[in-house]
């Protein structure tokens, strides 16, 4: 082990120990993750660094932040080290709906294989699925992967202020997303409002998004 963290150490890895934190709270499993460095990782595993490691920030496992990066090798080699692929971060958010954010095909369709529907249907705290970080991005290849493998009743879920996939892309003006969730949802999911009863076309009419 000893080896492994002076190994970890020249290649700044980390500056003296595994239960460090740098300047975000991230300590050194998760920080290398957004790296996506796969030798860093097997260093560190041999140096007797945690898979449960998270940061004090916002919770985020090294899973979460290889996902996000969109790292698909460094992901791969965390889940076959024993990453929780089920773990949430302090918001309740998997390392799907982290993914789906930022719109990382290849690693989507692999958390999409190992996770299952019981990943796919997995809800922030807030109640946003990774159906609905996706539609906010704009991300229309990820929203049509992540519409196959979790079906229709995926995107027709709502957050817990009722507002639906489809009203978040009208409120950013995500044309092609749009038509992509009417031709997945129909006029069921266009035409659902969330609590305050605003709908998709209020949303884009405040924005100014004509097209939309």
């Amino acid at each position: 082990e000893e080896a492994a963290l002076e190994l970890c150490r020249r290649r700044e890895v980390l500056i003296s120990s595994l239960d460090e934190r740098n300047d975000v709270g991230e300590p050194p499993m998760v920080a290398a993750a957004a790296r996506g460095d796969v030798v860093n990782l097997k260093l560190l595993l041999a140096a007797g660094g945690r898979l449960d490691s998270v940061s004090t920030s916002g919770g985020t496992t090294a899973l979460h932040a290889a996902c996000m990066m969109g790292h698909l090798e460094y992901a791969r080699a965390l889940v076959a080290a024993g990453a929780d692929v089920f773990a949430r971060d302090a918001g309740g958010g998997s390392c799907l709906v982290a993914c789906a954010g930022t719109g990382h095909i290849t690693v989507i369709k692999y958390l999409c294989e190992v996770g299952g529907k019981e990943l796919i249907m997995m809800v922030r705290n807030d109640g946003w699925s990774c159906a609905h970080l996706a539609a906010e991005k704009g991300h229309v290849e990820a929203l049509q992967v992540l519409y196959e493998a979790g079906s229709k009743e995926l995107i027709m879920m709502v957050a817990n202020d009722g507002r639906s996939c489809a009203l978040l892309a009208a409120r950013e003006g995500h044309v092609e997303a749009l038509r992509m969730l009417y031709e997945a949802g129909g006029k069921e999911l266009i035409m659902m409002v969330e609590e305050d009863g605003w709908s998709c076309a209020h949303f884009a009419a405040q924005n100014g998004h004509v097209e939309a």
